[in-house]
């Protein structure tokens, strides 16, 4: 049996607009101006500050500066409507980026213990995981029970294995937490396919090989949130396609490492493959990221291939560096110098391949951003023989 304790932290969002509202409320109406992903909620939730009827309320939409699941709160807008109710004058409120670091809806943390067996062939035959993290909807309105909002019972391996259980604490937390870019995937994706990994490992099979026998020859797998069921055949050929075009199993420069990683999220599935090295002072350089795309028909190749890329670099970002912390029950970064985040020439080289199909077209906006972590921390065991069960992988690295 192969057993390990997997541990994700709190994220920010980091938008690269702070947060903003302007408000004009008078007697009888009331207009909003600033940028919301749910404006039909703003609407609502400045109805209620007040008091005036829905229908005489207008959200005027401005381009987004980023939302990536922080403006699915109105929040900020709360505080422009209030003023404004006040002063009875037209009010514009920004938030500085130490407001809008320490008061966000951040990503929430979670703890994932995970017990997998093999038989005598290397075969999975059993998988058992018990996450606790706390909804995303815990602090917003929703009709979505907490179990399926950040773990999901129909992720891989569930069918893909004998014998399967998951569990689920969802404990209270006085943090205020939300949606953050590839919500639950962006947790699961790092645990799963670095428990994954591991067992490949202890079965003494290749990574690739060993998801590859994983999902054999079954086809369409039963999944019951959003992106419904899907074809583990289109998972299976991206992560052929990935490995290929990464050069999967042939020398690479001296010190470079690959790791792999595959996830289907919202009903696309994307594999990934990392190359990294570690530099003389213990630090991880990734290379380049090769991706392999299922998302049905391409609308537009440019924007389909940035929106994995920007998802790619925005993983990478989050997996290296990413991390609040809390103290008293205050938020120990303010900006920047304590939040930190990748550097242009850090960026690795990102090779993004696409499945041609005629299957009609899915979302790209988050679908990349989930398997660079577990692609990354798997290189990374291939280097050193170091496991990173915690991110950031930064923070893994160092003694405790």
């Amino acid at each position: 049996m192969v057993e390990a304790l997997y541990e994700v932290p709190l994220l920010a969002h980091v938008t690269m607009e702070p947060q903003n509202y302007t408000a004009h409320v008078q007697t009888s109406r009331c207009d909003l101006w600033g940028s919301t992903q749910v404006p039909d909620d703003t609407q609502e939730f400045a109805a209620v500050l007040t008091g005036i009827p829905k229908c005489m309320i207008k959200v005027h939409l401005n381009r987004s500066g980023g939302g990536f699941g922080r403006r699915l709160n109105a929040d900020y807008a709360a505080d422009a409507v209030l003023i404004s109710k006040q002063l009875g004058v037209p009010v514009q409120v920004v938030w500085t980026r130490e407001d809008d670091l320490r008061h966000d809806f951040f990503r929430p943390a979670g703890m994932y213990r995970i017990k997998g067996t093999l038989d005598a062939d290397g075969k999975l035959t059993a998988w058992h995981m018990k996450a606790s993290t706390t909804s995303r909807y815990a602090f917003r309105k929703a009709n979505r029970a907490p179990h399926i909002t950040e773990v999901f019972p129909d992720e891989l391996p569930a069918g893909f294995v004998p014998n399967f259980r998951l569990e689920y604490q969802n404990p209270a937390s006085a943090i205020p937490v939300g949606a953050w870019r590839a919500p639950g995937h962006n947790a699961t994706a790092f645990v799963i396919q670095s428990m994954l990994d591991e067992l490949a490992h202890a079965a003494d099979k290749d990574p690739l090989t060993f998801r590859l026998e994983l999902i054999g020859e079954r086809s369409v797998m039963k999944y019951r949130d959003h992106g419904g069921d899907y074809d583990a055949q289109q998972l299976k050929v991206v992560i052929q396609l990935a490995a290929d075009k990464a050069n999967w199993g042939k020398p690479l420069p001296n010190g470079h490492f690959h790791g792999l990683a595959a996830h289907v999220t919202f009903g696309v599935p994307v594999a990934e493959v990392a190359e990294v090295s570690i530099g003389t002072s213990g630090n991880v350089v990734v290379h380049k990221v090769t991706a392999a795309v299922d998302c049905g028909q391409i609308i537009n190749r440019n924007g389909a291939e940035q929106q994995v890329s920007g998802a790619i670099l925005d993983g990478l970002n989050s997996a290296l560096y990413g991390q609040i912390t809390v103290s008293n029950g205050a938020v120990q970064q303010s900006n920047f110098h304590q939040y930190r985040m990748l550097r242009i020439q850090e960026a690795p080289t990102v090779d993004v391949h696409f499945i041609e199909s005629g299957r009609a077209p899915k979302g790209l906006g988050e679908m990349g951003l989930p398997p660079v972590a577990p692609a990354v921390c798997n290189a990374i065991f291939a280097a050193t023989g170091k496991r990173i069960r915690r991110l950031p992988i930064l923070a893994a690295l160092k003694p405790r």
